[in-house]
């Protein structure tokens, strides 16, 4: 379905697919090539340590955040070398506490948000150190940097914005708040809000940003000055319920709550082919997961799908390759990269 609205005088299409819209996806296959994994004998997953992001450098080194060492792995490729590290845990200049993302801008600076510490920080391309980012009210979540260099931050506020209120601050380069991105869906799980909100963010060649709600399967772009110009339902092949309950009560334990579902969508990236990838997740039989790669142009239009056989957390491209990382609590870390066959 397509939709007019008008903006500055102008009239623009605002796509709005579901997934019955879309219709059948012609099915890639995924080649795979390099792998950083136990079983492999390039490298063993210390090289990768505990990660749970992957950001490439604009020289092509690859950044994972090493939660349990609250630190930066700067690895090589090719090759697959540690090459330094950054940070180390602590409160003071260039520390961490808790990661929470990490973000690179074309010129190479890094941003690195950090949940206890209650601010972003800054680093240049050599892995200098520069500054702080204190949002005031709020704990940073997801960032990600434009293609101007400007930082996009995922606020989590302890109070509940209004329905449809901005859930992203945009900064400039000087890192001046300058507007909002995103809209805030409430739920009536009083502890799901954080959930039905959650984002990851990958920036598209026009300058804009686009935002993926990993709980509600919804992707949308924003152009450079803020507004909305698509959104698009991702297909998801095995759907759980979008409005919840996202936790649960442990039995005989009210004090404790757990997880009660994982997000139907984990990640996206744009492309150097201008189109973005969006990695929805699976269930197959006996529980196992595995992940469905969906390839969309700038405007929305979906251009084709392929299998990765487990559960991807985090996806980038580098060199005209998937880059697909695997981590969970209960298996080795693994990092895969894949060529598309047509």
């Amino acid at each position: 379905m397509k939709a007019l609205m008008v903006l500055g005088g102008v009239v623009v299409a605002l796509f709005v697919l579901s997934a019955c819209e879309q219709g059948p996806l012609p099915e890639r296959t995924l080649v795979l090539g390099a792998s950083i994994n136990d079983s492999t004998g390039v490298a063993t997953d210390s090289l990768l340590g505990n990660p749970d992001g992957l950001v490439i450098m604009p020289s092509g080194e690859l950044v994972l955040p090493d939660h349990d060492k609250n630190e930066l792995r700067i690895i090589s490729h090719p090759g697959f070398k540690l090459l330094r590290t950054i940070g180390r845990k602590g409160e003071g200049p260039g520390e961490f506490n808790a990661f929470y993302d990490v973000a690179v801008a074309p010129d190479g600076r890094l941003a690195v948000s950090d949940n206890l510490n209650r601010r972003i920080t800054i680093f240049d391309a050599t892995g200098t150190y520069v500054r702080d980012i204190v949002l005031q009210g709020t704990r940073p979540g997801v960032v990600a940097f434009d293609a101007q260099g400007r930082l996009y931050v995922r606020q989590r506020s302890s109070e509940n914005p209004a329905t449809g209120d901005p859930i992203v601050q945009v900064l400039s380069t000087n890192y001046e708040r300058q507007f909002g991105i995103g809209s805030f869906r409430p739920t009536d799980d009083p502890m799901g809000q954080g959930y039905m909100n959650d984002v990851r963010m990958t920036p598209s060649p026009d300058g804009g940003m686009w935002v993926l709600y990993r709980y509600q399967s919804v992707l949308e772009h924003y152009d450079a000055k803020g507004k909305r110009a698509n959104r698009l339902v991702v297909p998801v092949k095995t759907p759980e319920d979008t409005t919840g309950p996202f936790i649960h009560h442990v039995p005989n334990n009210p004090n404790r709550v757990g997880i009660a579902r994982s997000p139907v969508v984990t990640d996206l990236v744009a492309s150097g082919d201008s189109l973005v990838l969006v990695v929805a997740i699976e269930k197959g039989k006996d529980s196992e997961r595995k992940s469905r790669v969906y390839a969309y142009t700038a405007v929305g239009k979906p251009q084709y799908q392929a299998v990765i056989n487990y559960y991807v957390s985090r996806i980038a491209v580098l060199h005209g390759q998937i880059a697909a990382l695997r981590f969970q609590a209960s298996e080795p870390a693994r990092l895969d990269f894949y060529s598309v066959k047509p």
